[in-house]
């Protein structure tokens, strides 16, 4: 989890939650690398008695967790007028079969 952390300037976690326009809560960043969000944890790394990371890994785990998770569906088109008339037409004949 780590290794990558390496090449960047480590930043704790409170200066991480300054990168971020919302300003969540360090803890929230705490929980986005030990839990995780959606399968992705951010990297971090535990120096001394503190958690740090790079700005690097913030970037790229919002990145990766803004994804969509899988590819929005195309909108169905709205029936016409008469593709409701002829569904409105088989219900009527299916509910008099019936005696409805």
């Amino acid at each position: 989890m780590a290794d990558s952390l390496n090449g960047g300037k480590h930043i704790r976690l409170s200066q991480a939650a300054k990168l971020v326009p919302s300003r969540p809560n360090p803890a929230t960043f705490w929980r986005w690398g030990s839990k995780g969000v959606r399968g992705k944890k951010l990297e971090m790394t535990r120096i001394g008695g503190f958690w740090y990371t790079t700005k690097e890994a913030v970037e790229e785990f919002l990145k990766a967790t803004n994804e969509p998770a899988q590819p929005v569906a195309p909108l169905k088109q709205p029936r016409s007028q008469k593709q409701r008339r002829e569904s409105a037409r088989r219900a009527e004949a299916i509910l008099a079969r019936a005696g409805i």
